[in-house]
């Protein structure tokens, strides 16, 4: 029995990694044409609508198919190697990267790091967890919002303004939940978060006090 279950492992992520990889090869040819025809200047104006349109239903299929995977195999603790990294490492990177989102909603960022917190995770997945959970912060924010990161040795706290949810907070970690109507979100980020810190038996916690929306990792 046990050897079955092996087998019936092996096969189903070997599945989903062939099934993943057949669906992206042809969405990549797909996305090429799309872009050959967008730049042609050949089209009308209602044909070069639905062409965008497609493109653009292309491109989050895409996005969908790679995030799927990506959770599978972080299901499938596809990624053993660990190392010490510092968090504080990969938020500054993230701010850098998303200033133009920042400042096109005006958000006020506020840090309070502790000096040379380090923890022992795959450098991969702790770029995609805390990436995940600033970009959650930002895209979930108000105009004019706050976020406020505090981290230690022993936890994360990533806090960002905003109303109120109108659901159960448990929905958050469900996967293509979306808490908003946000096109760019495909309601898997929090999934992700969700999967890595049971890899490493992180504690996640929600929850929501004086208009803020608090994420909570405990390290230890």
């Amino acid at each position: 029995m046990i050897d079955r279950i092996q087998l019936n492992y092996s096969n189903m992520k070997e599945y989903a990694e062939n099934a993943s990889h057949e669906i992206q090869t042809p969405l990549s040819i797909i996305n090429a044409k799309m872009e050959l025809l967008l730049q042609s200047g050949d089209l009308k104006e209602k044909q070069l609508k639905s062409v965008l349109d497609a493109y653009e239903a292309s491109n989050r299929l895409s996005r969908v198919n790679k995030t799927l995977l990506l959770l599978a195999k972080i299901e499938n603790r596809q990624f053993p190697e660990s190392k010490l990294i510092n968090p504080k490492d990969i938020f500054d990177y993230q701010f850098e990267f998303l200033e133009d989102l920042i400042l096109s909603k005006k958000l006020e960022i506020s840090t309070n790091y502790e000096d040379n917190v380090q923890i022992k995770v795959n450098p991969y997945l702790a770029e995609v967890l805390f990436s995940n959970l600033i970009k959650n912060a930002i895209r979930h924010n108000i105009e004019g919002g706050k976020i406020f990161i505090e981290l230690t040795g022993k936890q994360l706290m990533i806090s960002n303004s905003g109303s109120a949810l109108m659901t159960d907070p448990e929905n958050l970690f469900k996967r293509f939940y979306k808490s908003s109507t946000s096109k760019e979100s495909l309601g898997l980020g929090l999934s992700i978060v969700q999967k890595i810190c049971e890899v490493y038996d992180f504690r996640l916690n929600y929850d929501y006090q004086n208009d803020l929306h608090r994420i909570r990792v405990d390290f230890v």
